[in-house]
């Protein structure tokens, strides 16, 4: 299943079948030293070592065979590969989403495989954002009530989540949006509101599946530029595109993929976000100030 169904099949699970938003919870066992918001004493943020995922559709198909990569903290890494090529099954690999035939997927320390269920739905909610290409913002919700769908479902407390939620508007633009309907806005618009609900639960690694592939040209740099900005205070960035004019411009590194394995991994600038990630200390993620 592509990426961004999976967890807008998740919100709204959750939606439709409680009528309100509500949050599972998990023991520290479970977790198992889990810490969410707290920076890592180590700059290595997320490891694969030796991952492989099968899908049985008939046939076996590898969709990653034997990958193994790291990101450090405060990176600003690109993706790229052509359909089929495993990058959505990485995100997913990266976001718990899905578990590796073979393998190991650490992020923050904390081995994946390891974590039950809900320690995984925890750790989604706490350490993962991601930004999706279509947006994936509900409609009957207004612009501040989509931002405020990860804070409540990490049981945020509701004042400190409506003040995060328009800090985040407020510094991309959209203070006078907030009671506005996704329909009514821009493309550029919602891929901004998108944005802020991503960081609403300040978190640690920022996925960004294809977040410019439904804007125009100047849409798509306004986000990447954003991006930028976000990387250079010190967030760490995983995106996928297939833009490679875009990637090159902004992302500090590509990683190639090709038939599920790393075909290149190229690294075309210093990453600006690595020495602001390593002073953080309150806040180690969120938007640039």
């Amino acid at each position: 299943m592509p990426f961004s169904k999976v967890l807008v099949t998740q919100i709204r699970k959750v939606d439709e079948g409680s009528g309100q938003i509500s949050a599972e919870t998990a023991t520290h066992e479970e977790i198992a030293g889990f810490r969410p918001n707290e920076p890592g004493p180590i700059a290595r943020l997320v490891q694969l070592i030796d991952v492989s995922k099968a899908y049985t559709t008939g046939a076996n198909e590898l969709a990653l065979d034997d990958v193994s990569l790291q990101i450090d903290s405060g990176e600003f890494a690109a993706i790229m590969g052509p359909s089929g090529s495993g990058k959505s099954t990485l995100l997913n690999l990266i976001a718990g989403l899905d578990r590796p035939s073979s393998g190991s997927v650490s992020v923050d320390g904390v081995e994946l495989s390891g974590l039950s269920e809900a320690a995984l739905a925890r750790y989604r909610r706490q350490l993962v954002g991601v930004i999706f290409q279509f947006f994936n913002l509900l409609n009957t919700l207004t612009v501040l009530e989509n931002v405020l769908i990860p804070a409540q479902l990490g049981g945020m407390k509701r004042r400190e989540a409506n003040a995060r939620a328009r800090e985040l508007l407020d510094r991309l633009g959209l203070a006078d949006r907030e009671q506005e309907m996704p329909g009514k806005l821009s493309g550029g618009q919602q891929q901004r509101v998108a944005i802020a609900r991503a960081l609403i639960n300040r978190p640690r690694v920022l996925l960004a599946d294809e977040p410019t592939g439904a804007l125009d040209s100047k849409n798509g740099e306004q986000v990447m530029d954003l991006l930028s900005q976000l990387n250079r205070a010190g967030q760490t960035i995983l995106l996928v595109s297939h833009d490679p004019v875009l990637t090159r411009h902004y992302a500090s590194r590509i990683i190639s993929l090709r038939d599920g394995r790393v075909e290149c991994d190229e690294w075309l600038r210093p990453s600006a976000g690595v020495a602001a990630s390593a002073v953080q200390q309150a806040e180690p993620a969120g938007v640039a100030p």
